[in-house]
């Protein structure tokens, strides 16, 4: 497997410790990160985004981007996504089809069917271009993915339609994070590690110091913190994705942190200690 960090935190951990994003991936190069997850709306100008991440031995593993199917299943913001990957040789793309507006069913059976039909067409659009398309179980109570089940419809409807995993959403839910792999392992291309300490883990003064939580489908308060460090089985997510042959690129994730220097090198040691990332191991 390989390991890769989302540029949103990169871009945090340099603010937060007062140093240029040079810097910062040089650094993050150094403990044997190969790539970053990045968003469609930070990259700006691609070729010299392309620049910056060559001139620090870095690739992008991902785009994901925001859309607006449910009201509009023509938003494709002029394929700007798409032209970004290949740009930047990204060999996979991210698509959020968008939140629910209304709890009325029948009007959500409507945008629903909308979504479908936007997540269709730019699905095909990627293929064409020879990109892979991938939608998370995104945690907003308004995401018809933010479950398993609700991935599954999509993807059993759109040939070619693949699943990053992020292990920490399920639990927005409700809904066990292997259990979900069980139902969506077909079709796991990518990879978000997240993990997240919840209200009952430790001391309400620790939680605060851990970042800005999310709060779960039944109230709970989800904290963020490095990977390995709270209550998501990620031992046991990794064993399963090693069972299931799963070559590709595990980013991690950790959006909210008070130290995103600190959530990174922490993550980095314990994904070390699993022997499933050799090129982490190599830059103890």
């Amino acid at each position: 497997m390989k390991a890769a960090i989302f540029y949103h935190h990169c871009r945090m951990w340099a603010e937060q410790h007062g140093c240029s994003i040079d810097e910062v991936l040089e650094e993050v190069r150094g403990l044997g990160i190969t790539y970053v997850e990045v968003d469609r709306d930070e990259i700006g100008n691609a070729k010299d985004f392309d620049v910056l991440l060559a001139r620090n031995d870095l690739k992008v593993s991902s785009i994901y981007a925001f859309y607006n199917w449910g009201r509009d299943p023509s938003d494709f913001h002029n394929l700007l996504q798409l032209d970004q990957a290949q740009i930047l040789h990204s060999p996979e793309v991210m698509f959020v089809p968008g939140l629910y507006r209304t709890g009325n069913p029948l009007l959500r059976l409507v945008e629903k069917r909308r979504m479908l039909e936007g997540l269709s067409a730019m699905t095909a659009r990627a293929l064409e271009k020879r990109i892979v398309p991938t939608i998370e179980d995104f945690d907003n109570a308004g995401s018809p993915i933010a479950v398993s089940a609700g991935m599954k419809y999509f993807e059993d409807r759109i040939e070619g339609l693949r699943t990053t995993l992020d292990t920490g959403n399920f639990l927005f839910s409700g809904e066990d994070v292997l259990q979900a792999m069980d139902v969506l392992q077909k079709t796991i291309w990518h990879v978000h590690l997240k993990d997240r300490v919840t209200m009952d883990a430790m001391p309400e003064e620790e939680l605060q110091r851990r970042g800005d939580p999310t709060k779960a489908a039944d109230g709970r308060l989800l904290y963020p913190c490095a990977v390995g460090q709270g209550v998501i089985p990620m031992q046991q997510v990794l064993d399963r994705l090693q069972a299931l042959h799963f070559c590709g690129t595990c980013a991690l994730e950790f959006f909210g942190a008070t130290d995103y220097r600190r959530a990174a090198l922490d993550s980095v040691a314990f994904l070390q200690k699993t022997g499933y990332f050799p090129d982490l191991a190599a830059n103890k």
